[in-house]
């Protein structure tokens, strides 16, 4: 599995003085990524049409 991989990797490469960067599985499985875009799309359009008014 990757996660341990890229655990070790964070952990040699981040910086985060309060505390280890932690790294986990989604729990929202294959539709983490689409879920993330639709939000990240929908904000992007209400701060937009806010700065309009």
């Amino acid at each position: 599995m990757i996660l341990p991989f890229l655990q070790k990797y964070i952990d040699t490469y981040a910086w985060c003085p309060t505390q280890r960067v932690e790294i986990r599985a989604s729990q929202l499985g294959d539709n983490a990524a689409i879920l993330a875009a639709e939000y990240c799309l929908q904000n992007k359009v209400i701060k937009n049409e806010s700065a309009n008014l």
